[in-house]
């Protein structure tokens, strides 16, 4: 590892920190985000994902490489033929605020995080541009340019002077971009691979900034888990002749040598676009080596390459042919090593010429379309075929027909396009339900508050008639109260009725009686004189 100027690393940081990783095409620079990305650096949602050439994944952000990809054509450039200077400033007018919605959609998780595209150094000026002011942390790979053109040259088929080219350009377009004040980390690939444990401590520092040497032990155990020694066969590429820029270059970047003091002036990079546009002007594109690849398995074991048959062109109809007749569980078709949209026509298997009955189902990593059309959604189409377990058919011939309707750029396009479709028609359609999720909230809201005032008026009823229970349950105490005086009164009256009527009786009686009579003759002369 090169220079570097460590960064310390808050609990809680607003906004936070952001790793840019740098590198050329097949660098290593894959690797060494997967590493950061163990430490914690956050790399977005989309992250384009793994294939034969990147097992363990390439680790960039879908949306920064499609953003790259559409400033590239903007500017007549491809990756692999950078002819023309950025400019910056038109770059910034179209694609900015897009730009700036991204950076605030990283923020958003309140996370350091990092991005890595080998396309990123031709556009450092628009991103310093778009991320002035900020923290940014520069991560740095190389690797032996030998090592990269002979990878270019098995994955994409670009001759070995082009590859150097193009390494040339990017790592001097890096260090011109950056200064000796900035924070940043070089990282040799080959080294990375043979001494890890002296190697990885300076870059879990880099990241984490001064942690505890026991964390750091900790942290380095876990990093050395991820590091596969089948990667490092840089040893055994062969060693192309290298101009003599390029071998100070190299021998530069070996050394360590501190980027103050490898100035470029533009008059170089301008000799290196010109061979970019010599290539452009005779039609220069380099073309993948296409190849067909069926996996096959009889046991639950995963697919591997050991149990694989590759055909290299686009034969139509595309014909397999096992050694022996196989009892298959599973078939994985990988129609083409590249972007592509296509239909599947027909399956047919056979056994010593005969064609064999089966039933089976299909599944594929892309979008299918209402008419079976495949859109897939990166350069490693698969196509899972899964047989009856109650009746796995024995074949020695799997014949496939299918329509490539594009591949390549052109796929990766009609495939974006049809994306950006149906995620469009998506996000409509959750819009409605969402619309109506929310009016069936409402009505349930309606229906609770209905609801409440219905219980408050119950509770109500139900207490002004408890109120007036208790107030009967009185009133039939007090007439019951009432209807005891009465009926004492009315027995009390009887008895005096009774009383009258005996008096009554008694004076009638006495009137009638000779003592009476007697008794009257004698008052009445007696009242005479009294008066």
């Amino acid at each position: 590892m090169g220079s570097s100027s460590n960064g310390n690393m808050a609990n809680h940081r607003n906004p936070p920190r952001i790793f840019l990783i740098l590198g050329m095409h097949r660098s290593g620079s894959s690797l060494l985000t997967q590493l950061i990305s163990s430490l914690g650096i956050h790399l977005g949602q989309e992250i384009m994902k793994a294939d034969k050439f990147n097992p363990d994944g390439y680790w960039e952000n879908l949306r920064v490489v499609d953003l790259h990809n559409r400033m590239l054509e903007e500017q007549g450039n491809q990756w692999y033929a950078p002819a023309h200077p950025i400019d910056t400033t038109r770059l910034l007018k179209k694609y900015g605020e897009e730009a700036l919605l991204m950076v605030s959609e990283m923020d958003r998780q309140g996370l350091d995080w990092g991005w890595k595209d080998p396309r990123m150094p031709l556009f450092l000026d628009f991103w310093l541009e778009i991320l002035k002011g900020r923290d940014i942390r520069f991560l740095i790979t190389n690797r032996s340019p030998s090592a990269i053109a002979a990878s270019l040259l098995q994955r994409d088929a670009i001759p070995v002077e082009v590859s150097l080219y193009l390494w040339e350009m990017t790592t001097r377009m890096i260090i011109s971009r950056i200064n000796s004040t900035d924070d940043h980390l070089i990282v040799d690939y080959d080294a990375l691979l043979k001494d890890p444990e002296i190697e990885i401590p300076g870059l879990i520092r880099f990241v984490l900034g001064d942690i505890h040497h026991a964390e750091i032990y900790a942290k380095k155990a876990h990093l050395l888990k991820l590091l596969k020694q089948e990667l490092n066969h840089g040893s055994t590429v062969k060693a192309y002749p290298l101009n003599t820029r390029q071998q100070f270059l190299q021998e530069s970047c070996l050394s360590g040598m501190p980027i103050r003091d490898m100035a470029f002036h533009e008059a170089e990079m301008d000799k290196l676009r010109g061979h970019f546009r010599l290539l452009q002007a005779v039609n220069f594109i380099p073309e993948k080596i296409i190849f067909a690849q069926l996996f096959y398995r009889e046991t639950d074991a995963a697919f591997n390459e050991a149990c694989s048959m590759t055909i290299h062109g686009l034969q139509q109809p595309i014909i397999f042919r096992f050694e022996k007749a196989l009892r298959v569980l599973q078939l994985r078709f990988d129609p083409v090593n590249d972007h592509a949209v296509l239909k599947i026509l027909e399956m047919r298997f056979f056994k010593t010429g005969n064609e064999v009955e089966t039933t089976f189902s299909t599944a594929a990593n892309a979008f299918a379309d209402e008419d079976g059309t495949l859109y897939f959604h990166d350069d490693d189409p698969q196509i899972t075929i899964t047989f009856d377990e109650g009746n796995l058919p024995e074949m020695d011939e799997v014949e496939i027909k299918y329509e490539l309707v594009a591949k390549g750029i052109q796929a990766l396009e009609i495939s974006r396009a049809y994306t950006v479709k149906k995620v469009s028609a998506s996000d409509a359609m959750i819009r409605r339900q969402e619309d109506e999720m929310h009016n069936l909230i409402f009505q349930q809201e309606q229906l609770l508050e209905r609801l409440r005032l219905a219980e408050e008026d119950n509770r109500l009823h139900v207490l002004e008639k408890s109120t007036l229970q208790i107030r009967s349950d009185e009133s039939q105490k007090e007439i019951a109260s009432l209807k005891a005086v009465i009926s004492d009164l009315m027995e009390t009256i009887q008895r005096q009725d009774e009383q009258l009527r005996l008096h009554a009786e008694a004076i009638e009686h006495l009137k009638t009686s000779r003592s009476y009579s007697i008794g009257h003759a004698l008052l009445s002369p007696l009242r005479l004189v009294r008066k």
